[in-house]
């Protein structure tokens, strides 16, 4: 018997609601996270008061609002999540999802330094001190250039500089993986960095391996739902090819009648940037990590069978679409 929450004006006490919100990395997460009372950072206060975040009439927020809690990877890294499930601090798990070969694609690329050096220097322009900045130095390409030292200084930024030496493109990245050795169980990705074993370094990120850099790498499905024991609760999903549906299904499931209204516009789309790094994969490339990513679609296509806002045309259309995809796989339930 699932017994929900008092659809009260009060704020929801963190950590003790009905639901978990799991946003994992690069599956639309930021989004939603807009839409949720408590879609912001464990550290900050609740409800949500920062710029970008919705602030929240209750009588007009929706169910999946009141009654979940957010979660996202600074909340896998200290154990946060994993903590109050153990607790059973709540009884369902809302999850974003997205194809496991979509979805390790766009953190490739997201968070490929060059990349990142581009994509965070888009967003300093949107700020009133790169204004500042630009009067200071009188041309955007010396403020670029006063950015990225600042960021190639820090040492978290060094770290994933080092990390993706031995992959400089998607393609490397991909063939690296062709390989059926097991020599990255016994590695850091520092020492294979170190002696130039490449391979290994690769196999690391696409292993989820805990000492990754990469939150992006670090936590997808099969880390996830291991260490979260995620098999035992019951599921919702909100896949990033259907966001909206499934954001109206998820809320509906704890009030079946209500009107939902679609959620707020993404915060950030990527898509429109033109980065160094790029979306450059050929068959064969694409046919190795199909390979790499078996045991995450195995992980995905459980979820969407167990999904409870989901019906069964819905989730056929997300196998489907991941069998094309990756049809050199076999891929079922």
């Amino acid at each position: 018997t699932i017994l929900l929450l008092p659809n009260s004006s009060l704020p929801v006490p963190p950590n003790k609601t009905l639901a978990a919100f799991i946003h994992i990395g690069k599956t639309g997460g930021s989004s939603i996270a807009v839409n949720l009372r408590n879609g912001c950072h464990s550290w900050l206060p609740k409800p949500c008061k920062r710029e970008k975040m919705l602030h929240f009439s209750a009588d007009f927020s929706t169910p999946l609002s009141k009654l979940s809690t957010y979660y996202h990877t600074p909340d896998f890294d200290n154990s946060l999540l994993f903590d109050n499930l153990q607790r059973q601090q709540h009884q369902i798990v809302v999850i974003t999802l997205r194809d496991p070969f979509d979805r390790i694609v766009s953190a490739f690329l997201y968070q490929h330094p060059k990349n990142q050096l581009l994509h965070r220097f888009v967003e300093y322009k949107k700020t009133i001190q790169y204004h500042l900045k630009l009067s200071e130095l009188g041309s955007v390409w010396a403020v670029f250039q006063f950015r990225e030292q600042k960021l190639k200084a820090k040492q978290e930024f060094q770290k994933e500089i080092e990390f993706f030496k031995c992959l400089p493109s998607l393609e490397i990245f991909a063939t690296l993986l062709n390989t059926s050795s097991n020599n990255h169980s016994s590695k850091t990705w520092e020492q294979a960095s170190n002696t130039g074993d490449c391979a290994t370094v690769a196999q690391l990120a696409i292993h989820q391996q805990p000492d990754n850099p990469i939150s992006h790498f670090r936590w997808g499905l099969q880390s996830i739902v291991k260490e979260g024991n995620l098999d035992q609760y019951l599921t919702l999903l909100i896949r990033t090819e259907h966001l909206e549906d499934d954001w109206i299904s998820a809320n509906q499931f704890f009030e079946p009648k209500k009107v939902i209204l679609l959620p707020q516009k993404k915060l950030r789309d990527s898509n429109t940037m033109n980065f160094p790094v790029k979306k450059e994969l050929s068959p064969s490339a694409q046919k190795i990590l199909c390979k790499a990513l078996e045991g995450e679609y195995k992980i995905y296509f459980q979820l969407l069978e167990r999904a409870l806002n989901l019906n069964k045309k819905e989730k056929a259309a997300s196998m489907k679409y991941s069998q094309q995809k990756c049809p050199s796989l076999k891929l079922s339930p």
